[in-house]
């Protein structure tokens, strides 16, 4: 996406924001359902809501004296900074992405130790869920040592991670288990075709395209891979162009709007996603290109691992 057009909006204003929706009785019911409503909840939190801020307060200045109020003001600033500023704000404008979720959430960098790993953000979004925000082997995140470490002392209880998957080789045909887990991981799923099919395929029409064209394919291979962009009228023509001159990018890009249609459709049941993802593979197989085709025996194969 263009930079100019990704929304920016500065820590004040997010904070403010996020104040003012913790007293929205219809927010509190959306987003609170399923955390506990106990005593801690009534009679502390609730009744008492700036006591921990106190609390902290008093022990920086018990710790420190008068420069404990240089340490509280820090401790203060530092998540309305860095977790409403720099992950919201460079959080949907630059880094790079392990999934293609509907939004511009990006991981702002592999290590997450300043915000407790609040840099994965694209991996939170694609799992928000998800007590762990790291994906990749290589990548740290802090905040899932301390879970870790407080689950190990029974201090905490893990409830939900980002799902592992597997790929049968010799699986060849789509059941329930497929539609679960590609309902599971359909971010996952996107990047995967993104990487194995469209990949491939614009390189192969970059190659045996004139210059000038090359030049927009390039320009336009956003709008093929990523889920969250905008852009103008302009750049959707050209689009259109380009899928009208190259039939490999206009079949990759209709196969990857009918495989994104089997989980945002409002189907009926599992049994019509099972029936909508057996014909998209079936088709995917009988099409000309070998990416998709492979791809295709791929996603059959897709499951979920059992859990441990």
């Amino acid at each position: 996406m263009p930079r100019a057009l990704r929304p920016r909006k500065n820590a004040l204003g997010r904070t403010l924001t996020y104040r003012k929706e913790a007293r929205n009785a219809a927010t509190l019911a959306q987003f609170g359902n399923g955390t506990p409503d106990d005593w801690l909840e009534r009679k502390l939190y609730s009744r008492f809501p700036d006591l921990g801020i106190a609390l902290m307060l008093a022990l920086n200045l018990l710790l420190f004296g008068v420069a404990g109020l240089a340490v509280w003001a820090v401790q203060m600033l530092w998540i309305p900074f860095w977790a409403a500023g720099v992950v919201n704000g460079l959080g949907h404008y630059l880094g790079y992405r392990n999934f293609e979720t509907p939004d511009a959430s990006t991981n702002l960098w592999p290590i997450g130790i300043i915000i407790g790993g609040e840099e994965l953000h694209n991996n939170h979004h694609a799992y928000p869920s998800s007590a762990r925000f790291s994906n990749q082997r290589w990548e740290i995140d802090l905040g899932w040592m301390y879970i870790r470490l407080m689950a190990l002392l029974k201090l905490a209880k893990i409830r939900n991670t980002p799902p592992k998957t597997t790929i049968h080789a010799k699986e060849s045909s789509v059941d329930m288990d497929t539609v679960k887990a590609v309902l599971r991981n359909r971010a996952h799923i996107l990047s995967l075709y993104g990487r194995r099919v469209i990949a491939p395929v614009m390189r192969l029409e970059q190659a045996k395209s004139p210059r000038a064209d090359r030049r927009l394919l390039r320009r336009m291979r956003p709008l093929l891979l990523r889920e969250y962009i905008k852009v103008d009228p302009a750049a959707w023509q050209n689009f259109s162009r380009m899928l009208d001159n190259s039939q490999a990018l206009a079949t990759i890009y209709q196969f990857k709007q009918q495989l994104k249609a089997v989980w945002t459709d409002s189907l009926a049941s599992h049994e019509e996603r099972l029936e909508r993802l057996r014909v998209w593979c079936l088709q995917a197989k009988q099409s000309d290109l070998p990416w998709l085709q492979h791809f295709a025996d791929t996603l059959s194969g897709y499951r979920l691992q059992p859990a441990h």
